[in-house]
C-alpha cells in the first residue's frame, strides 16, 4: 500500500540531491515554482529515532504572493508512519520564515488529522539538530533542549513508513529556488 501511494508521485526532480556539499550534509534544492527538492528519493525506515541536523540559508528567507500563505508550514524532513501514506500518519518537522526568524514546528498526521506545534525560532546560518523519536501513542521532537510531544495513531515504539524531504508549501510553489542542507546524524 505504501508504494502504491507513494510511488504515484510524478516529479520530474529525479537528479539527485548535492552529497556532501561540506561538513557532511546533503544539500536539498527546491527549485523555483516547485513544490519538491530534488533528491526525494523512496527510502523505507524501520527504526526507532530519527536525528539529523539542518542548516537553512539565505534563499531560506521568501514573501508568498498571497499574504495570507506567508504562515502555511514548509516541510523539512520527518518520516510517514504506520504503514500508511503520510498525509494518515506521519512526524516531521515543518518551517516558515516570519518576517524576521525561520520558525520550526513539529507537523504531524495522526489517523488523516494534521496538526502543528511551534517549537521555536532559529536566524539562517544557524544550525539546528532535531531528534523525532517515537513512543507508543506519541511523536517526540527535540530541539534545543525542548521537548515537544505530538498524538501518534500506531503502536509500537518503531517507525514503520517511509522518508520525507523537503518541500515547499501549502497553497504556492517556491518564489526562487530554496536550498536546505541536512546532515543524517545516526
Amino acid at each position: 500500500m505504501i508504494c502504491a501511494l507513494a510511488c504515484t508521485k510524478t516529479s520530474n526532480y529525479n537528479a539527485p540531491a548535492k552529497q556532501n556539499p561540506g561538513n557532511g550534509y546533503t544539500e536539498y534544492l527546491i527549485p523555483k515554482n516547485q513544490h519538491d527538492a530534488r533528491g526525494s528519493n523512496l527510502a523505507f525506515i524501520k527504526k526507532k529515532q530519527m536525528r539529523f541536523e539542518a542548516l537553512f540559508d539565505s534563499s531560506c528567507i521568501y514573501s508568498t504572493l498571497d499574504a495570507a500563505n506567508q504562515k502555511d508550514i514548509n516541510k523539512l524532513y520527518g518520516f510517514s508512519d504506520c504503514g500508511t501514506h503520510h498525509h494518515q500518519n506521519s512526524a516531521r518537522v515543518g518551517w516558515v520564515w516570519n518576517g524576521s526568524a525561520i520558525e520550526l514546528h513539529a507537523y504531524c498526521y495522526a489517523a488523516g488529522v494534521r496538526s502543528s506545534k511551534l517549537m521555536g525560532t532559529i536566524r539562517p546560518g544557524e544550525p539546528a539538530v532535531i531528534t523525532i523519536s517515537v513512543q507508543p501513542q506519541h511523536y517526540v521532537f527535540e530541539w534545543n533542549g525542548n521537548k515537544t510531544l505530538m498524538e501518534r495513531h500506531c503502536g509500537g515504539d518503531q517507525i514503520d513508513g517511509y522518508q520525507l524531504y523537503p518541500y515547499f508549501g501549502g497553497d504556492e510553489l517556491a518564489p526562487h529556488d530554496i536550498r536546505v542542507l541536512v546532515k543524517n546524524l545516526e
